[in-house]
């Protein structure tokens, strides 16, 4: 069954537990050998952003 917008699935708040676990792995993926491939993002950037837009009221 698909999501849709009025569906109150999406309205959920996300668990502490969870989003810290994705900044850990976040971090994890930064400290990675990947100085030759210029297109890698900053990873704990992108999801300190995504986290942001995602739980705000």
């Amino acid at each position: 069954m698909q999501p849709t917008y009025s569906s109150s699935r999406i309205l959920q708040p996300v668990r502490p537990w969870f989003i810290l676990i994705s900044l850990v792995a976040a971090l994890v993926f930064n400290f990675l050998p990947t100085s030759a491939w210029p297109w890698m993002p900053d990873w704990v950037a992108l999801l300190i952003i995504f986290w942001s837009i995602r739980e705000r009221p």
